[in-house]
């Protein structure tokens, strides 16, 4: 997926993709109650990676069809973005796949006048 000049996915990690000074830092690690992957990794290979992000996948797509509270922290983010914020999404996982590039997708589909749709009508 292109960069979103507004919206990346960046690293806690110091080799990882490091944030800039104009961005905002939210933590969508474990500790993120909401947004957080709960699924764990059972070893460090990619077919685990693509297994956990997969999980998330479905488990933020049934919170969006149900406007969960994942979808209204996905919309709280969408409008910092709309507005001009620089927001950098982090994780431990970043530069590798991590379910924070599933939700910066969420995020940048309730950008588009389609997703705006949906909650506009309901915020």
């Amino acid at each position: 997926m292109q960069e979103h000049p507004y919206l990346r996915v960046v690293s806690f990690r110091r080799e990882g993709t490091v944030k800039t000074k104009q961005e905002t830092v939210m933590d969508v690690s474990r500790r993120n109650l909401i947004l957080g992957n709960p699924f764990i990794m059972k070893g460090d290979t990619e077919e685990e990676r693509t297994r956990v992000i997969r999980q998330y996948r479905r488990v933020i797509e049934e919170d969006f069809e149900h406007k969960g509270e994942k979808f209204y922290a996905c919309v709280g983010i969408a409008r910092q973005v709309l507005c001009g914020e620089s927001i950098a999404l982090s994780c431990w996982c970043a530069p590798k796949a991590c379910h924070a590039d599933v939700i910066r997708e969420k995020v940048l589909y309730l950008c588009t006048e389609e997703g705006r749709q949906l909650w506009e009508t309901t915020a």
